[in-house]
């Protein structure tokens, strides 16, 4: 898999999910809130969060909020 850049604003609902692909997120305005196999709390914006290949993660944006969030193929970090 490629690396994928994307901006993106999350939904207020919490949603879940895992992929078998590492990602790092960064808040650019706003917060959002991460969990991560039990671990997180918000993230404000300037900040950010990593997110492993394979762990199962809950998150949603507060108010009005945008994410930059890299995809990166598992392989890609030692």
């Amino acid at each position: 898999m490629p690396s994928v850049i994307r901006q993106i604003p999350l939904a207020s609902a919490t949603h879940h999910h895992s992929h078998d692909f590492h990602q790092i997120v960064i808040t650019m305005c706003g917060s959002s809130e991460f969990e991560i196999e039990g671990l997180g709390g918000r993230v404000n914006a300037f900040s950010g969060c990593i997110v492993p290949a394979n762990h199962e993660h809950y998150y949603s944006g507060h108010g009005h909020n945008r994410q930059l969030i890299f995809d990166l193929p598992e392989d890609a970090l030692p």
